[in-house]
């Protein structure tokens, strides 16, 4: 008898949690209608403005509230200038199983879009270069030289044996607002032999050639 009523509740509890899912919807289940969000700048302290409301300063961490397009993100300091960030909003992974049927009933994938839940914000962590109003000469044009080498260290040293390609020629156009452009393709071929794969260094190596020019 004991055994009898133990199953039934085993029963109960499995289609109390199948129509939990049919209702609200895997993603929305899983993963939430909001999302973990960090934003950090060089410069610390700066302010972070989500669709008009300041919602904190860097380094910033909080839950945003997920959507299908993307939000308006500016990182503010007094004595720079304004940065946008772009959050790239992408269908959440769940939802394709949910589409498949391999976790969820088909039904809750149209609760998952209304609630944004379908949707999920990557990367979900960014870093702001702030650029200052008044600065020296150069001075931004390192701030930016130094961000991409280091961000795309490999990308760089795969393209700079044949001396071009997409990143190879962002950083030459850099280097060139202090330099010619065969300066620029020797710089950053010596900077990576110098470095030897470390990423501080070749950004240090061509920090120092782009001032030699000054």
């Amino acid at each position: 008898m004991n055994t009898l009523k133990k199953e039934k509740r085993i029963r109960l509890v499995g289609i109390s949690l199948l129509i939990a899912l049919l209702v609200c919807g895997c993603a929305t289940i899983f993963t939430g209608t909001t999302q973990m969000i960090q934003i950090n700048s060089n410069v610390p302290g700066a302010q972070v403005i989500i669709d008009g409301v300041p919602v904190g300063l860097t380094p910033f961490q909080g839950r945003i509230r997920k959507r299908n397009d993307s939000p308006s993100v500016i990182v503010r300091a007094q004595g720079y200038h304004d940065a946008s960030v772009l959050l790239s909003s992408q269908i959440n992974y769940i939802i394709i199983l949910n589409t498949l049927g391999l976790y969820c009933a088909s039904s809750s994938t149209t609760t998952d879009f209304l609630s944004r839940a379908a949707w999920q914000y990557s990367p979900n962590t960014y870093f702001v270069n702030l650029f200052e109003i008044h600065a020296r000469h150069g001075e931004n044009d390192e701030l930016m030289i130094g961000h991409f080498s280091m961000m795309n260290h490999s990308n760089i040293a795969i393209e700079a044996n044949n001396s071009e390609g997409e990143y190879f020629d962002v950083l030459v156009n850099l280097l060139e607002n202090n330099m010619d452009r065969e300066s620029a393709i020797e710089a950053i071929k010596q900077a990576l032999e110098k470095s030897e794969g470390d990423q501080l260094t070749f950004r240090n190596e061509l920090i120092s050639s782009f001032r030699s020019f000054n």
